[in-house]
Order: C-alpha cells, then structure tokens, then sequence
C-alpha cells in the first residue's frame, strides 16, 4: 500500500568525492528524516488523477530535485510534482509518496522537454517561506539571480461541481473543475517588490529607480513579452 508521508531534509556532510561517488539510493533516502504522515488512500490518487496538469505541474512525475537549506540535494531515483493549490511537493520513490516539507528547502527544480524549471521561496513575497515562485532568469543555484529577479506565482482554486447545472446533468460529467491565476513580481536586490503584468512597460515601470536599468537598450525590448522574452530581458539586465 503507498503511503503519504513527510520529508524533511537534513544536512548531510561528506567528506571526501568517493564517498560521493558510493552513496547508494538507499543511503540518498536515510539522508533524510521521514515521518508518517497520512495514508495515500483513494481521494489523493483521484486528486492526481482529476487534477491533472489543471492543478499539478503535470499528469505525470517527473525527474529533478531538491537542494535543502545546507546544499544537499536529493534527486536520483526520485520523481517528482507539484501541487499549486495545496502549495506542496510531492517527491515519488518506488511506491512511497512523499510529502517535502518546505522548512527544509531552499529551491528545487522539474525538468521538461524544453528545460528545467527552478522553484524558490522569497521571505519578501512570503515571510512565512511556505510557498514556492518560479524563477523564470534562474542563474545562480547558489543565490538564485544575483540582481534583480522575475518570479511567477500560480495558484489553484477548486471549483466545487454544481448539482444542479443544466450542462452537468445534460452530460453527466459532475467533477469539479480548477481555476488557475498567474502573477508576475520583479523584485530588486534590496528587497522591493513589485507585482507587474509581462509588459515592457510595466517592467520598466517597475525598475525605473534600479541603477542598472540605464545600461539596456530598452527600445529594442517589445512591448509585449512572453516568459522567455521577459527573462531574457531581466538576464540582460543582469549581466550589463
């Protein structure tokens, strides 16, 4: 039976590469200490089932890993999602479903077909460091960005089927949906924040006081960006 359970990460010295180059899965799983949370019953597979990739990070598990608050990392043998309306990860070896307590980490990453995707906390967001952004100019896995950072918050709401709508009963089809929201922060090396919309004005908006903005060519920059074009502006910016 798969259980549901707590992962906590703990520091984990190792003195030398071999020892590295020997640590086996199973020593990677006793690196960290597991304590029983609840049972991976019916209602949290059909979570992942009717959730989808409406509620989760995807349908499926996939590769990457966590890096806790001392540098070690736990990753192979492990797949992993996430859930953006509990504001969980979720961590999968063999049939043991874990539960990654967010106390104990400091960012983590999913990889996809087109690139990794890194997660990190931001106490200025959110001073209570329970929920995770994704840093769309991730550079530096030791500070994150050095300079200014974009980060993407998404959230999920469930909306609970309604008995008595003409479409449900039409169909039959009474599962709850999902909504889903996206916002966008730019947030400066002194800790200011700003919520913005992916827009050359709203970003430069936003960073009008940052003393590096005068080094970009912000006339070549479109008026409306996309993630990747909004990171690569932020990048740039960055790096001048």
């Amino acid at each position: 039976m798969k259980r549901f359970l707590t992962l906590i990460l703990v520091a984990v010295n190792v003195q030398t590469a071999s020892a590295q180059s020997i640590a086996t899965l199973q020593q990677q799983y006793t690196n960290f200490i597991i304590n029983a949370h609840t049972q991976f019953g019916k209602s949290d597979k059909a979570d992942f089932v009717d959730g989808g990739d409406n509620r989760f990070f995807g349908k499926d598990w996939v590769k990457g890993g966590v890096v806790n608050n001392y540098g070690s990392e736990l990753s192979k043998g492990f797949e992993f999602n996430y859930d953006f309306m509990r504001h969980e990860l979720y961590a999968k070896w063999s049939d043991t479903i874990i539960v990654v307590d967010p106390r104990t980490v400091k960012y983590f990453y999913l990889n996809t077909p087109t690139g990794t995707k890194y997660f990190v906390k931001n106490f200025e967001l959110d001073g209570k460091g329970e929920k995770f952004y994704e840093s769309l100019a991730f550079e530096d896995m030791a500070t994150d960005s050095a300079g200014v950072k974009l980060l993407k918050f998404r959230s999920v709401k469930r909306i609970r089927a309604n008995k008595n709508d003409y479409a449900a009963n039409f169909s039959g089809d009474y599962s709850d949906t999902f909504s889903n929201s996206f916002d966008y922060y730019v947030v400066t090396p002194d800790g200011k924040y700003k919520r913005v919309k992916l827009s050359k004005k709203d970003i430069v908006n936003a960073l009008s006081a940052y003393p590096k903005l005068k080094n970009v060519n912000v006339g070549a920059i479109p008026d409306q960006l996309s993630e990747e074009a909004a990171a690569v502006f932020i990048e740039k910016l960055n790096h001048s």
